[in-house]
């Protein structure tokens, strides 16, 4: 049947859709570089605009539709087309900036993109308006001349179209487009998606997997730490205690200065041998400190960084991180437990803090002073918070303390002062090494605050990172995409003169949990029951890690030795690294046989924590102020598990949740 003028008209405005879109998609396919297959992974957009026209060129074929009908359809088909180039032109935009098409979990777990904010505004400058507003008047001149200069041949085109056998040649391009695109460059699928797919198939993804094999019980012990910190007294762990001694109570130092770096992991810094000249501070105070090589975060993303550096926690497995859903969770944190030993506590971050309630959830965990300005700034802010620092420890050197300062210019667009040459060519992670190397200016600044001040003695100083940045390693920049070592793997430097006389390293693997419960060994005193970390002064420690990211798929890691195993429960992918003869991650060694066993244990240990974590936190959700449950020291009690200081969890096989959860989906 010959289209219409209405349907060939509204046909037009699809392809002009389709140009606008395919011009976006060889913007996004610069990075990764994907340009030369256009015509293959461009097909999930041909596919939406295939499906409109024919979806309209239904409507309009529909009997007995009076003119007006007629007409509206028209209206709502040319609406429905202009709006999606548009949110086209936008989503390029986001996808420049974050490596991923706009999806509803994204928006949901970046607390509707608060958490990239700032990204985002740096990223709406002159040039990107002038990407919408010439995306717009693309479509709008492509649509109306298309109909008005060449009426013939978009009605001839239409007709052929709107055929049985175009419609097949279509169906057959997709499926082996697909295919290939699976096979060949499935890494890259986030540069592949049409944002408008990819944004309404979000809406479907469930939250947590089903986990229907039987595990093991040995294998949840693995997520409480039922090691007692007491050990650290008298066990040894050989490549840790053998270099230092920590000494009676009275030679312990007293106070700690910790400082979190925002988005630094460990892999471009000086400090690891990275060839950059990014740390030489750092690496001054590493001759009287210990410097960690396998520390992982098991979630590289602020927020879960907060709950596990200051309540020893693993994440929240979902869309939502611990410090939203939670954020008085009745688990006692580090600033809590120092606290109720006299010492003066407090936070310093200059930048946002009401996003995921970061700022609820360290007020009601210990800390006494949370101190910034806390706001997204469009200059950097960290000169202003270390300055800070140091002038709230000289107003209360006088009695222990701890602080904790958290850095912000490292966070995406990297915002600096200077502008050194690092000979990448990445400018965004040019900018990320200026920040980085801005940072250990300041860090080397206020450890000779310290000296002045003649605390460094008494002065535990802790130098980390919340999580790493990737830039494009395996498809994705930013953070929480992944967990492969770009964005998990992260910095851990103790630095004390009196414990440290000389440079310590360590290969010993530690997880971020660890890092509380090794703090509080250091200065004496236990950790609370409900932590799940162990100090690295244990004599056991830390045999593997768990790791967890929510941004794209909900995808598990585990490292294991020298391995790290990867799942992805979204699209059933499974990936195995040799560590040691593969640091960069790039040879997947899942399809050789000989690892199989390897990795069904490992796969096993992975369904084992997805059962197990959100019920063990679960244990500790918060009750009404009216409940009469409420202990002591005004800690909200946990269900079945009340936290104290000398209190035993119980066994995690006598845990009725846990059990009745290896089958059920969360």
């Amino acid at each position: 049947m010959r289209p219409t003028n209405r349907q060939s008209r509204l046909f037009a405005s699809f392809v002009s859709l389709g140009a606008v879109m395919v011009v976006v998609r060889f913007k996004i396919l610069g990075s990764p570089p994907l340009r030369p297959f256009l015509p293959i992974v461009m097909y999930q957009d041909v596919l939406v605009c295939a499906a409109l026209a024919w979806l309209f060129y239904a409507l309009l074929s529909m009997p007995r539709l009076g003119t007006a009908s007629r007409k509206l359809i028209v209206a709502a088909g040319w609406t429905v087309a202009f709006s999606l180039a548009v949110y086209t032109a936008i989503s390029g935009i986001i996808y420049t900036n974050l490596h991923s098409p706009l999806t509803y979990q994204l928006w949901l777990a970046s607390d509707h993109l608060r958490a990239n904010s700032a990204s985002l505004q740096q990223a709406l400058s002159q040039r990107t308006a002038m990407l919408v507003g010439g995306m717009t008047f693309l479509f709008i001149g492509l649509s109306e001349g298309l109909w008005r200069f060449t009426p013939h041949y978009i009605k001839w085109t239409a007709a052929r179209f709107f055929s049985p056998m175009i419609a097949s040649l279509l169906l057959a391009y997709i499926l082996s487009a697909h295919l290939w695109t699976l096979r060949y460059v499935a890494r890259y699928m986030p540069a592949v998606a049409n944002s408008e797919l990819a944004f309404a198939l979000s809406t479907f993804d469930s939250g947590v997997p089903t986990i229907r094999d039987a595990i093991p019980d040995s294998f949840f012990s693995d997520f409480v730490s039922t090691r007692s910190p007491k050990l650290i007294e008298t066990a040894t762990r050989p490549s840790v205690r053998a270099s230092f001694q920590i000494g009676p109570s009275s030679q312990r130092p007293h106070n700690v200065v910790m400082i979190i770096m925002e988005s630094v992991g460990a892999r471009r810094l000086q400090l690891y041998n990275a060839p950059y000249v990014d740390t030489p501070e750092m690496l001054k105070l590493a001759q009287h400190g210990i410097v960690f090589n396998k520390v992982y975060a098991a979630q590289p993303y602020t927020s879960a960084a907060m709950s596990a550096l200051f309540c020893s926690l693993y994440p929240q497995h979902g869309w939502i991180p611990t410090t939203r859903s939670s954020p008085n969770i009745g688990v006692l944190g580090v600033a809590d437990v120092l606290a109720q030993h006299g010492y003066q506590t407090a936070f310093v971050h200059w930048g946002e803090l009401d996003f995921d309630h970061e700022g609820d959830f360290l007020r009601d965990h210990g800390f006494q002073e949370v101190l910034g300005k806390h706001d997204d700034e469009s200059f950097p802010t960290d000169q202003a918070a270390f300055s800070q620092a140091a002038g709230w420890i000289q107003a209360h050197s006088k009695r222990p303390f701890f602080l904790a300062l958290w850095t912000q210019d490292t966070h995406h667009p990297y915002l600096v002062s200077t502008s050194h040459a690092y000979g990448v060519g990445d400018p965004n992670l040019n900018r990320y090494l200026n920040a980085v190397r801005s940072t250990d200016e300041l860090i080397g600044s206020l450890a000779r605050a310290l000296d002045k001040m003649h605390l460094s003695d008494d002065t535990l100083l802790v130098i980390t990172g919340d999580h790493g940045e990737a830039f494009g390693e395996h498809g994705q920049i930013a953070h929480n995409w992944t967990v492969f070592d770009e964005e998990t793997r992260i910095p851990l430097l103790l630095v004390n003169a009196k414990v440290f006389p000389i440079g310590v390293r360590t290969d010993d693997l530690v997880q971020q949990i660890d890092i509380g419960p090794t703090l509080l060994a250091f200065l004496g005193y236990d950790a609370p029951a409900a932590w799940q970390g162990a100090s690295v002064l244990n004599a056991k420690g830390t045999e593997r890690a768990y790791l967890f990211c929510r941004y794209g798929h909900f995808v598990l890691g585990l490292v294991d030795g020298n391995f790290k195993y990867i799942y992805d429960f979204n699209r059933g992918n499974a990936e195995l690294y040799d560590l040691t003869t593969d640091p960069q991650e790039s040879h997947d060694l899942s399809a050789d046989p000989r690892y199989s066993a390897m990795m069904n244990r490992d796969h096993l240990r992975l369904e084992a924590w997805s059962v197990f974590q959100n019920s063990y936190l679960h244990n500790f959700q918060v009750f009404p102020a009216s409940d009469p449950r409420i202990p002591v020291h005004g800690r909200l009690r946990a269900r079945g598990l009340e936290e104290t200081r000398d209190g035993q969890l119980p066994k995690v096989a006598d845990n009725p949740e846990i059990k009745s959860a290896k089958t059920t989906q969360f």
